[in-house]
């Protein structure tokens, strides 16, 4: 069959047009304009077709339920997400009362004590005037329990002065001690020697017990015509119970009273 030529052209025209509207359709795509009406409500549909095409695996594991998801609190126990202020104790112990052995202090040992008072802190006696009363103060320590104690009174001889009188042997002086049941004053035996009191001479005495204070009162008197002059009183607690104990021990306690013989 014979093709006539006016019928080239007209298929040449007809293939350059479809080439440009490929073209302008895929210019139109780039720029982002939005598609056709019918592009767009065919579309759906090609999504619903090419999902339903596409198998969903099968099997429990590829599509969870939500049951099955655990929760927070679940997947984290208690103990590794302590509270704040479990926290706070963990880190910050509580303080411990510490524990100290009730060790007592030491007692202190304290001794035999004398302490001697009296008017003016001393005896001024007048010869032939009145008597001078003082006192005499046991405290004792704790440190030793006293069986049998005594004071013991002293004083040396007084050498009398050119044209004074000498007096006699007992120095012309008089002790006497209160009884404190009858409140009567009794002689005491008061000692004139230049020599040292020893327990030994005396064998009676009183008991004494640990921190036990006794008291007692006694008063001195210059008879007249005697010497004159400072002569102390010497004062000694004196342990009676072991005679043969060596001093001091013998002597636990001393106490020298000053005193002035004046004349009357």
């Amino acid at each position: 069959m014979r093709i006539q030529r006016p019928l080239l052209p007209a298929l040449l025209a007809t293939a350059l047009l479809g080439t440009g509207a490929t073209a302008c359709d895929s210019g139109t795509t780039a720029r982002g304009d939005a598609p056709p009406a019918s592009a767009a409500a065919e579309s759906p549909a090609t999504t619903v077709s090419a999902s339903s095409s596409i198998p969903s695996p099968a099997g429990p594991s590829s599509t969870p339920s939500t049951s099955a998801a655990p929760s927070v609190s679940a997947s984290r126990p208690n103990s590794a997400t302590p509270s704040p202020s479990a926290t706070r104790t963990s880190s910050t112990p509580h303080p411990v009362a510490e524990t100290k052995a009730s060790t007592a202090a030491p007692v202190q040992r304290t001794a035999l004590r004398m302490t001697v008072s009296t008017s003016g802190g001393r005896l001024t006696l007048p010869r032939g005037g009145a008597a001078q009363e003082f006192t005499v103060t046991l405290r004792n320590g704790n440190t030793k329990a006293y069986s049998r104690i005594r004071l013991g009174f002293q004083m040396e001889f007084m050498v009398a002065e050119p044209g004074q009188p000498v007096g006699t042997g007992d120095g012309g002086f008089l002790l006497e001690r209160r009884n404190p049941t009858t409140g009567a004053w009794q002689p005491a035996t008061l000692r004139i020697a230049n020599d040292v009191m020893v327990p030994s001479l005396y064998q009676d005495g009183a008991p004494l017990a640990r921190n036990e204070v006794r008291t007692e009162r006694y008063r001195l008197r210059a008879n007249a015509g005697g010497p004159v002059g400072s002569n102390p009183l010497m004062i000694h607690a004196l342990d009676t119970s072991l005679p043969s104990v060596p001093l001091p021990e013998g002597r636990p306690a001393t106490h020298y009273l000053p005193a002035l013989i004046t004349a009357g």
